[in-house]
């Protein structure tokens, strides 16, 4: 099974797709490492594996409509809400 044929499955019926929820779930993961000051949004981009602090800042606007300072204040539940009330699709969808 291909990647490209896992993620078309995984987005059936409206659903996100796979790299959405994977973006999800760092962004998430970046919110509540940045809940803990001792950690900078570049510390926090390093061990989430992003390539730059501005890669993590894309991401967390993607998902979440947010700066990665923002996340800090969102928290994991935050970018969760956000996501779910319409970032949940990586390209408009009209209908």
């Amino acid at each position: 099974m291909t990647r490209e044929h896992l993620s078309r499955e995984f987005a059936v019926g409206g659903a996100p797709n796979l790299k959405r929820v994977i973006d999800l779930a760092r962004a998430a993961c970046a919110a509540d490492l940045l809940g803990n000051a001792a950690y900078s949004v570049g510390a926090v981009a390093h061990i989430l594996g992003y390539a730059s602090p501005s890669h993590l800042a894309g991401s967390a606007r993607r998902v979440a409509g947010v700066t990665p300072l923002e996340l800090r204040e969102l928290g994991p539940r935050g970018v969760l809400q956000r996501f779910v009330k319409g970032r949940t699709r990586s390209r408009r969808v009209d209908g």
